[in-house]
């Protein structure tokens, strides 16, 4: 018998939880009957139900197993809420700092993810980590879950200048301004890509001018598929987060993939990455003189240690990211009898 799964998840673009959808459930269609519940007017999302019909649905038993995506964000809440209505199933954490909370004075991290599902996966070994600090171990199975990536096939042909890639907000802790005024001080030829957010724009290029940054394009379509096809071209991919909440997200794993040269901040969750496939700078002024020096060396004639560096980054996105994994190990969980769908 084919298990039906309720697949719960915000729909709106450019979050993780519509990433991981995409890419996933074209895979876990082919080995179960999927039921999509979206928030009342997230997207449009063919054949969806309302989020507002999960409990009737339960209790006329249409599903047999349930799967349920959470992150950071406004998009976050009423799947939050959704939470303390779940009498099993798997919740997949993306987030356990929520910044909007933070922001309100409540507790960063939400009451609700103590749950009653009989499974919580966590798409980051930080977060699970944070997590288990902060909750007494109750008999829930938790384990990591990484972000998934299809992997294209691997950039042949560097292209000239080099391309720098960046997609973090105009704000501090994206520490942008650290990397532009690193560059300010390379005399060589170079392309940036920025991905922003439409919103993002006057930001953006008031840090461009204040660091007469000329030679940087700014995109408006941050979202991970944007990503993936600026990475795709090659060249060096800035991750430079500084922040209590959030992680890097689908985008690390996706450059990793993609063979570019990554460079992240050396705290947090990026911090525990392996040496041998990223190049990590401390945050704040040491970081820009190491930015200063990685990208001369970057930008110069001898890449030989970065191009060993990429390409021990994408086999190491294949070992833990390749979406075909990531499927199937799902899938696995979703099969395990112990977490079944609890029928009122």
């Amino acid at each position: 018998m084919t298990l039906r799964v309720a697949w719960i998840a915000s729909a709106v673009e450019g979050t993780k939880s519509t990433y991981c959808s995409e890419v996933l459930l074209p895979l876990l269609e082919q080995h179960f009957e999927i039921l999509r519940y979206v928030p009342s007017g997230e997207g449009s999302v063919p054949y969806a139900r309302p989020l507002d019909a999960l409990s009737a649905d339960a209790r006329g038993h249409c599903f047999d197993r349930a799967l349920l995506q959470v992150e950071d964000g406004v998009a976050a809440e009423p799947l939050l809420e959704c939470l303390s209505r779940l009498p099993g199933g798997v919740v997949w954490i993306h987030d356990t700092l929520f910044s909007s909370r933070a922001v309100r004075g409540e507790d960063p991290f939400p009451g609700e993810l103590r749950c009653q599902a009989r499974a919580l996966l966590f798409s980051c070994e930080r977060n699970l980590a944070e997590y288990r600090r902060r909750v007494p171990s109750d008999g829930t199975r938790t384990a990591v879950l990484p972000y998934p990536v299809v992997m294209p096939p691997p950039s042949l042909q560097a292209t000239l200048p080099p391309l720098l890639c960046f997609c973090g907000e105009p704000i501090v802790e994206s520490q942008i301004h650290v990397a532009l005024e690193a560059l300010s001080g390379v005399r060589l030829p170079y392309r940036l890509k920025w991905l922003i957010d439409p919103s993002e724009r006057f930001a953006a290029e008031a840090l461009l001018q204040e660091f007469n940054t000329p030679a940087c394009q700014l995109l408006e379509c941050r979202s991970p598929e944007a990503w993936q096809a600026v990475v795709s071209e090659g060249g060096l991919a800035l991750h430079l987060r500084v922040s209590a909440y959030g992680d890097p997200g689908p985008y690390l794993p996706i450059s990793l993939g993609a063979g570019a040269t990554v460079v992240v901040s050396d705290y947090s969750s990026t911090a525990a990455i392996p040496d041998a496939v990223v190049s990590k700078v401390l945050p704040g002024q040491p970081g820009l003189r190491q930015l200063r020096s990685i990208f001369e060396h970057f930008l110069g004639p001898t890449t030989s240690e970065f191009s060993r560096r990429a390409a021990a980054g994408r086999t190491y996105a294949a070992e833990l990211h390749d979406a075909r994994l990531i499927a199937s190990e799902l899938g696995r969980v979703l099969r395990q009898p112990s977490v079944g769908w609890e029928q009122s």
